[in-house]
């Protein structure tokens, strides 16, 4: 075993699969070596499919910031203007509904995530090392494709806990 391959094993079992998937990729053991134009082909593919994806992602955020700003307004007319009775209704309501539309946003940008991170796994697959090097998305580092996802990964739990927080006090949010 040579020292470089020792060193993988080493570093592979300190950090484990998890670890390795999400800081340096899924290792590929099967390369399919493609002819330039072949190849080129399933590149622009794939990377439209990324493109599609991180799309989604823009989207499903933005939704839950327009959804959530309009419901803390909503929630915030209604206890400064609103009668006891309306209150009441509102405040049982619009709580429930931010924590399951930020549930709801959190999951879909998970599964887009997923999908990201799967079609990266598959552009990885089909090139040499090779022939890697002509093609950008193959050198993103990982490193920074992971703090990218941070935001949407961590804003809806965040809701999340602040609609809890308003719902336990009774729906107001002070």
């Amino acid at each position: 075993m040579s020292e470089k391959d020792e060193k993988q094993t080493q570093s592979d079992s300190k950090l484990g699969r998890f670890g390795r998937c999400v800081l340096r990729g899924p290792a590929v053991k099967n390369r399919v070596s493609c002819r330039k134009e072949g190849y080129t082909e399933k590149y622009q593919r794939y990377c439209d499919q990324l493109d599609k994806e991180d799309n989604l992602i823009n989207n499903r955020i933005n939704w839950l910031l327009a959804s959530q700003s309009l419901l803390f307004t909503a929630l915030a007319i209604v206890e400064s203007e609103g009668g006891d009775a309306f209150r009441a209704a509102i405040a049982s309501v619009v709580p429930i509904l931010g924590f399951l539309s930020s549930l709801l946003i959190w999951l879909s940008v998970t599964g887009a995530i997923r999908s990201f991170l799967r079609y990266r796994y598959l552009l990885r697959s089909v090139c040499d090392k090779d022939d890697a090097c002509e093609y950008p998305q193959l050198h993103r580092d990982p490193c920074n494709i992971v703090l990218g996802f941070i935001y949407p990964l961590l804003v809806p739990p965040l809701l999340i806990g602040v609609w809890l927080r308003i719902w336990v006090a009774g729906g107001s949010p002070g």
